[in-house]
C-alpha cells in the first residue's frame, strides 16, 4: 500500500520535436512549375521508348565543314588570264603613245597595229584567252535540272510527249489580208497606168484624150494621194479644150491640197493674170512657184519639158512680160 505507483508517461507515444531553423542555413524556394512541351516529354521518356521512336538516328559528324567558295578554279584561272591580257594591252597602248610622242611613228604604228590585231582576234602569242564565264543566277530552270530524276517524275507524273514533227510555218498575215493587199496593188497599178497614159497624150499635144484619162483617175481613184497630180493635168487640159472657169477653180483647189507643188502655182499665176485680171494674186502665186523651182521663169521649160498647152504658155508669157 505504501509503495509508490509507477509513472505512466513512458507508455505514451512521444510527440515529434519541431524542427528549428538553424542560424546561417539557406532556405530554398519551391521551384516554378515548368510548362509541358514536346521537348520535355521526349527527354522524360525512358531510353527504350526513345529508341523505338528513332530506331536509326543519324550520326552527327564532328568534322569541320569545308570552306565554301562560290568561284570555281576554272573561273579564277580565266579571270587571271584576262587580267594579264588587259595588262599587256595597256602596255602596248602606252608604248605606242610613247613612240608617237617621240616622233617615231613607224614603231608607234607597229604597237598600235599589234594591239588592234590582238584585240580583234583575241589571241596572245598564238594561244587564245577565254573570258571568264559569268556566274549565272539561280533560276527555276536550273533548280529543275539540278533535281534527281525521281523527284522530277514526282513533280511531273504524266509528262506530255514532245512531237518530232516540224512545226508549221507561221505567217502573221492572214489569207484575207493577202487578198486585200493584192487587190489594192492591182488598183494602184491601174491608176498609175491611167495617169501615165494621160501625161503621154499631153506630151503629144492631144489634150482631149489626156483630159479623159486624167478625169478617169480623178473620178475612180480619188482615194489615192497621187490623184491630185491627175487633177493638175486635168486643169491644164481643161484650160486648153474645156471651160477655163472650171480649169481655174480646179487649179485653186489643187493649190491648197498640193501646196508647195510649183507647177500648179505657176499655172494659176498665168491664168489669174490673163483671165481674172488679178495681177496681185498672180504675183503671189508666181513667187511661190519660182522660190520652189526657178525654171518656171523660162517659157521654153514649160513648153518643152512640162508640155503645157499653147494657150496656157501664152498666158504665162503675158504675165512674165506684163503685156
Amino acid at each position: 500500500m505504501g509503495a509508490a505507483k509507477p509513472s505512466l508517461l513512458h507508455l505514451l507515444p512521444s510527440s515529434p520535436k519541431p524542427k528549428t531553423c538553424k542560424s546561417g542555413s539557406s532556405l530554398q524556394k519551391p521551384s516554378a512549375i515548368q510548362p509541358t512541351t514536346r521537348r520535355s516529354i521526349l527527354f522524360s521518356l525512358p531510353i527504350s521508348t526513345t529508341l523505338l521512336l528513332f530506331p536509326n538516328p543519324t550520326p552527327i559528324s564532328s568534322a569541320p565543314l569545308p570552306n565554301f567558295d562560290p568561284v570555281s578554279p576554272s573561273e579564277k584561272d580565266a579571270s587571271l588570264a584576262l587580267s594579264r591580257r588587259i595588262s599587256i594591252a595597256v602596255g602596248l597602248l602606252d608604248k605606242g603613245r610613247e613612240f608617237q610622242a617621240q616622233g617615231d611613228f613607224s614603231l608607234a604604228l607597229e604597237y598600235f597595229t599589234q594591239l588592234a590585231e590582238d584585240s580583234s582576234t583575241g589571241k596572245k602569242s598564238g594561244s587564245s584567252l577565254q573570258k571568264p564565264s559569268a556566274i549565272q543566277p539561280t533560276t527555276r530552270r536550273s533548280i529543275l535540272f539540278s533535281l534527281p530524276i525521281s523527284t522530277t517524275l514526282l513533280l511531273f507524273p504524266n509528262p506530255t510527249p514532245i512531237s518530232s514533227a516540224p512545226l508549221p510555218n507561221f505567217d502573221p498575215v492572214s489569207p484575207s489580208e493577202k487578198d486585200a493587199s493584192l487587190a489594192l496593188s492591182r488598183r494602184i497599178s491601174i491608176a498609175v497606168g491611167l495617169l501615165d497614159k494621160g501625161r503621154e497624150f499631153q506630151a503629144q499635144g492631144d489634150f482631149s484624150l489626156a483630159l479623159e484619162y486624167f478625169t478617169q483617175v480623178v473620178n475612180d481613184y480619188k482615194e489615192f494621194a497621187f490623184s491630185d497630180y491627175a487633177r493638175v493635168g486635168r486643169a491644164l487640159a481643161l484650160y486648153e479644150v474645156g471651160d477655163r472657169e472650171e480649169a481655174i477653180a480646179e487649179m485653186e483647189d489643187v493649190s491648197i491640197s498640193l501646196k508647195g507643188y510649183p507647177e500648179v502655182h505657176a499655172a494659176l499665176a498665168a491664168a489669174l493674170y490673163t483671165d481674172k485680171h488679178a495681177p496681185l494674186l498672180a504675183e503671189n502665186q508666181f513667187t511661190i512657184a519660182t522660190l520652189l523651182d526657178p525654171h518656171y521663169t523660162d517659157i521654153s521649160y514649160v513648153r518643152e519639158m512640162k508640155h503645157w498647152p499653147p494657150s496656157l504658155v501664152c498666158s504665162l508669157q503675158h504675165f512674165i512680160t506684163l503685156s
